[in-house]
């Protein structure tokens, strides 16, 4: 099996560095699943039988660096170089007529506090909290460490305890995951 992602023109061109995996990663909730990470793609390759069942070119201006995929859900924070993070969600598109699904990852909060900071800080390493899942941190080269952490975005007063990742992801009757808060909507605390 041979990738090359869809951000080069043709394959008649000369590969350059945006064409380079920047890094593979099994999927923690699914291990028949991988993530490559490409400059500015990302695709999702079941391994058993080598297909491409998700592939998406993430454009922000800025190089993608890490991807940190949740273990108890079907769920990951994508980091920039520059230090923008999101955090995506599963969902699965059901079309009736012709008996076919979509696998989607949709995009439910992000942040990008770095980008007021400095044009010289880049993000060197990121790694998610193994326990909760729902906290990384983000290790820059001026040696700073940035954690952050998801929470509702209608939260007024300070959680009492560290949210997991069960506490802001559930599934709904349809067997779709969806924000579990009450606001339906997440942030990024830091």
């Amino acid at each position: 099996m041979s990738l090359e992602p869809r951000t080069i023109p043709n394959s008649s061109t000369k590969l350059n560095n945006s064409s380079s995996i920047i890094q593979l990663k099994y999927h923690l909730a699914y291990p028949q699943l991988l993530f490559v990470l490409f400059p500015t793609e990302i695709c999702l390759v079941e391994t058993q039988h080598c297909q491409v069942i998700f592939s998406s070119i993430i454009d922000t201006g800025s190089p993608l660096v890490q991807i940190l995929p949740c273990a108890e859900k079907d769920a990951f924070f994508l980091i920039h170089q520059n230090g923008t993070c999101s955090f995506r969600l599963a969902n699965f598109h059901f079309f009736d007529e012709k008996m076919i699904s979509e696998l989607d990852y949709e995009r439910k909060c992000s942040i990008d506090s770095m980008q007021r900071q400095s044009i010289r800080l880049r993000v060197m390493g990121a790694s998610i909290c193994p326990t909760t899942n729902s906290s990384f941190v983000l290790l820059i080269n001026s040696g700073k460490l940035l954690i952050y952490q998801l929470e509702d975005a209608r939260q007024e007063i300070e959680p009492y305890r560290i949210g997991m990742i069960n506490d802001f992801i559930e599934l709904n009757e349809e067997c779709q995951m969806r924000v579990a808060s009450k606001s339906g909507q997440l942030r990024f605390n830091f």
